[in-house]
């Protein structure tokens, strides 16, 4: 199974202050005129390692900066941009997507912007996008799901199996944290996975 990072993208993030994409090979070599951007794409890579070493959070950490030597969070955006948020993009192998055994490639993209309680950068939005669309999408707490991707790549031939109604939304929210009764409890051990067959359920 081919495993490495296949690409890569930022923006404003130290030099990168706009979306820059980078195309990786199982062995790549980085070339460059000083400050052009080498040290902050391998800084950027290590930066994201570390954090989605914490689990169950998605926040940037900088407890290792020793490593990578970033300090805090206003240190790494471009100091020529007036956004307070950094944008990663990287390619990601969805498995069992749409059905059981099969595989998409992706795209994980998010955006980070300042904690204001601790030194940390929290998510503001989470997308996984497939051919360009976000089948799923994180953003103002909370949690969507696009149905019509999904049904179309199922390619059912009869979609009253789902009970889908086609005057209503097919975006739907799977997860909203303020609102009572759509947060996973613990005790059932409720998943996106369950949600989301609740929420076509209720259609």
């Amino acid at each position: 199974m081919n495993t490495h990072l296949k690409g890569f993208g930022l923006e404003n993030f130290r030099v990168f202050k706009d979306y820059t994409w980078f195309d990786f090979a199982p062995i790549s070599v980085l070339t460059g005129t000083n400050s052009s951007g080498k040290s902050s794409l391998i800084k950027a890579l290590l930066l994201l390692e570390n954090s989605a070493s914490k689990p169950g959070q998605l926040k940037l950490e900088f407890s290792n900066d020793n490593v990578y030597q970033l300090g805090n969070f206003e240190r790494i955006i471009n100091n020529k941009s007036s956004d307070n948020r950094v944008f990663f993009c990287f390619p990601y192998q969805l498995q069992h997507f749409p059905t059981l055994g099969e595989s998409h490639e992706c795209q994980v993209a998010v955006t980070f912007t300042k904690d204001k309680e601790s030194i940390l950068a929290t998510a503001a939005d989470f997308s996984i996008l497939i051919e360009n669309e976000p089948i799923l999408t994180y953003g103002n707490n909370k949690l969507w799901f696009d149905l019509d991707f999904f049904l179309r790549k199922l390619s059912l031939n009869n979609r009253d199996e789902f009970k889908i109604n086609e005057r209503k939304k097919k975006r739907v929210v799977l997860l909203n944290p303020n609102k009572e009764g759509d947060k996973p409890n613990k005790d059932n051990s409720e998943s996106v996975t369950f949600l989301l067959v609740k929420k076509i359920d209720e259609f």
